[in-house]
């Protein structure tokens, strides 16, 4: 059985504003020596007006058209991530070349395990394309381990 020590590296606190960037940095760089990164997050915010507000992971079982999401895959308002690339791409490369990846859940919690060529930045963002997204609040702590 695999056995990890996790160690904080950042907490993430946002009080209500509108989101309007598709991705925010979450970490500056990636220590080379780390292998996972945890996520854990609470929050509340509105992802499009007459949607109802949600948390990290989304509004489970709301239809949502898959052209307006990143994540086809999870529901709509979901905490998602990504590793490394520009703040400026949206959905991510087909392959993790170059250490970029493509974004996944994050939700109330996720363990991500590295590439072996992972850099940095570490983004977040929220399953939607609309944008601005309505934050009443988030807490998102990332923690790694070797």
């Amino acid at each position: 059985m695999l056995t990890l020590n996790w160690s904080e590296i950042k907490k993430i606190d946002l009080a209500a504003q509108d989101m309007v960037a598709a991705w925010t940095v979450a970490l500056d760089v990636l220590d080379p020596a780390l292998k996972y990164l945890r996520f854990r997050a609470i929050g509340k915010w509105t992802a499009m007006a007459g949607l109802s507000a949600c948390g990290p992971d989304g509004l489970i079982g709301q239809s949502f058209p898959d052209d307006r999401l990143i994540l086809t895959d999870c529901a709509v308002g979901a905490l998602i991530g990504r590793i490394g690339g520009s703040s400026a791409t949206l959905k991510g490369p087909t392959t993790p070349d170059g250490g970029e990846t493509k974004p996944f859940p994050i939700g109330c919690h996720t363990i991500v395990k590295l590439p072996d060529n992972a850099t940095g930045p570490v983004y977040f963002g929220f399953n939607i394309l609309v944008r601005p997204l309505k934050l009443e609040s988030l807490e998102l702590t990332v923690l790694g381990a070797s």
